[in-house]
């Protein structure tokens, strides 16, 4: 008995602290108060974005509590919330934290909804595709590909013009074997893309199609190699092709085409000349 009583007074007073807090939490709040607490979180806005969201948000609450006292200062914490997030959206994406930097970009996008905020709805929508395809660019590094891939069409979706996505379901589309795929949204990157964006595209899908060509050719699959190296030739008609037409040589060579394989090492110069000399003159003696 007496070690209920103890457990129930326990009890009591615990309750009567919860209480006092709560009661003393809300009698603290004042007009007043709140004024002062919303100067001091927008002091550090600039330095710490994400710490300022969670003060107004606190803020906020207190605002309510004070019905008609607060509202002043409550409308003016909510208008600070979209711009907020977007700093520290861009914040995290700075520091290549990509995931996290979406969703803090999706809650400014939900707060410039929410409080009316057109200019920050509209910086969210420009960088929301760029998000998404970072996000994509990092599951393509983890192997993640449906992922990748899943990432890749929302920015596309969000920006149909946006050429980065198209050629990174591309790439991801290379894992899976489906070429024709491949290809046609390479085609669609490079239509979109400005120049620096086009070169880094071209050579990146010639340097895939240069080493699965290499990996043919090593295997015998000649007629394979022949495929992916006239679809590099086209792809990288701008650039010194000479590795190209030295494995074109081998490939034709392969499959005994012996004057394909002389035309094509004809073209094979630099550093490839000399294995392509030797090549025409005592294995297939070229004219």
């Amino acid at each position: 008995m007496k070690g209920q009583n103890t457990w129930l007074a326990i009890m009591l007073l615990t309750a009567l602290f919860i209480f006092g807090q709560t009661t003393s939490s809300f009698a603290q709040a004042t007009k007043e108060s709140v004024t002062s607490a919303f100067n001091d979180a927008i002091g550090s806005a600039n330095e710490d974005p994400a710490g300022t969201i969670a003060a107004l948000k606190a803020i906020i609450a207190d605002c309510e509590t004070l019905g008609e006292d607060g509202a002043e200062i409550k409308a003016l914490a909510e208008s600070k919330l979209p711009t907020l997030h977007y700093k520290a959206g861009n914040a995290l994406f700075k520091e290549k934290k990509y995931s996290e930097a979406l969703s803090v970009f999706e809650e400014a996008e939900a707060a410039a909804d929410s409080y009316g905020d057109a200019d920050v709805a509209a910086s969210v929508a420009k960088v929301l595709p760029k998000a998404h395809y970072a996000v994509g660019m990092s599951h393509l590094k983890n192997k993640a590909t449906d992922d990748a891939i899943a990432s890749f069409d929302t920015a596309i979706e969000l920006n149909p013009n946006y050429a980065n996505a198209y050629f990174g379901k591309s790439r991801a589309l290379r894992s899976k074997g489906d070429l024709e795929k491949v290809y046609e949204l390479t085609d669609k990157a490079l239509e979109l893309a400005g120049e620096k964006t086009k070169a880094n595209i071209v050579k990146s899908i010639s340097g895939y199609l240069y080493k699965k060509a290499k990996s043919s050719n090593e295997k015998s699959k000649f007629s394979t190699a022949i495929t992916y190296l006239e679809k590099a030739i086209s792809y990288d008609a701008d650039r010194d092709q000479a590795r190209y037409y030295y494995e074109l040589g081998k490939a034709y060579q392969g499959m005994g085409r012996n004057s394909d394989a002389c035309s094509a090492y004809k073209k094979a110069t630099g550093k490839y000349a000399e294995g392509a000399k030797y090549q025409m003159e005592h294995k297939l003696k070229c004219g």
